[in-house]
C-alpha cells in the first residue's frame, strides 16, 4: 500500500509540473512571434510600427547616447533615422526567455539596416539586440527596455 501511495503521489506531482513546462514553452513561442510581429510592423509602418510595440514608459538605449525614456521620446529620437532615404531596419529573434511569473521576458536577436547616404551610396549596418518585454494588462507584450549595438561586417 505504501509503495502504491508513493507512485500515486509521484504521478500527481509529475502531472502538475507538466502544464507549467508547457505554459513556459507557449509563452516563449508567443514572445518570439511578438518580436517577429514588431519587425513586420516596423518594416510596414516605419516609426509608427516601431513605437506601436513600445511600452508607454519604455526605456530605449541607443548606442553612444543617453537613455531615451517614454514612447513619445522614442518616437522623437528615432524619427530622423526612419526618415532617411532608403532606410530599412529588419531583425530576427533567435532566443526568448520568460520569467517564472509569466509577465516579463526577453528576446535576443540580430538586426540589419540599410540606407542611402548623401552621395547616393547604399550603406548597411548590422548588430545584436536585447529587448525586455513586459506583459500588459490586456495580455499583449510591449517592449519595456530595448538595447542594440553594432557588429562589424565580415572582413572588417
Amino acid at each position: 500500500m505504501e509503495v502504491m501511495m508513493r507512485w500515486i503521489l509521484a504521478s500527481m506531482m509529475l502531472c502538475t509540473a507538466l502544464p507549467a513546462a508547457g505554459l513556459a514553452q507557449d509563452l516563449r513561442a508567443t514572445l518570439m512571434e511578438t518580436d517577429r510581429a514588431f519587425d513586420r510592423a516596423t518594416a510596414a509602418n516605419g516609426i509608427e510600427g516601431w513605437v506601436e510595440y513600445a511600452a508607454d514608459d519604455a526605456v530605449f538605449m541607443p548606442e553612444g547616447v543617453d537613455f531615451v525614456r517614454g514612447k513619445d521620446a522614442v518616437r522623437t529620437f528615432y524619427a530622423p533615422m526612419f526618415s532617411r532615404k532608403g532606410f530599412t531596419l529588419r531583425w530576427e529573434p533567435i532566443e526568448a526567455v520568460v520569467s517564472a511569473s509569466g509577465d516579463l521576458g526577453y528576446t535576443l536577436g540580430r538586426w540589419k539596416s540599410t540606407a542611402i547616404n548623401p552621395e547616393g551610396k547604399t550603406v548597411t549596418g548590422q548588430g545584436k539586440y536585447l529587448t525586455i518585454w513586459k506583459k500588459q494588462n490586456d495580455g499583449s507584450w510591449k517592449a519595456a527596455v530595448d538595447v542594440g549595438n553594432t557588429t562589424p561586417a565580415a572582413g572588417q
